[in-house]
């Protein structure tokens, strides 16, 4: 009977070492920064849509009061 050197056959369905797979820190610590970019956007926009309403309804009129009605050219 002939024993073949390179048969790896059992070799290949094998790890070598048992160790486990690394654990990676640097995807969550990107997930949050983004997800804490996300929240801070959206929190900016509610703050800068709120001021601008304020902003268009200041320069409204007030109501029960009559538009300012432009005067005729003519009149002195």
């Amino acid at each position: 009977m002939r024993i073949d050197s390179c048969d790896t056959r059992g070799a290949m369905n094998e790890p070598e070492d048992s160790s486990p797979a690394p654990q990676y820190r640097w995807p969550w610590v990107v997930l949050a920064l983004f997800l804490l970019g996300v929240l801070l956007a959206v929190v900016w926009m509610s703050y800068a849509v709120r001021r601008e309403r304020e902003q268009r309804n200041f320069s409204a009129p007030l109501p029960g009061q009559a538009p300012a009605s432009p005067s005729p050219a003519g009149s002195p």
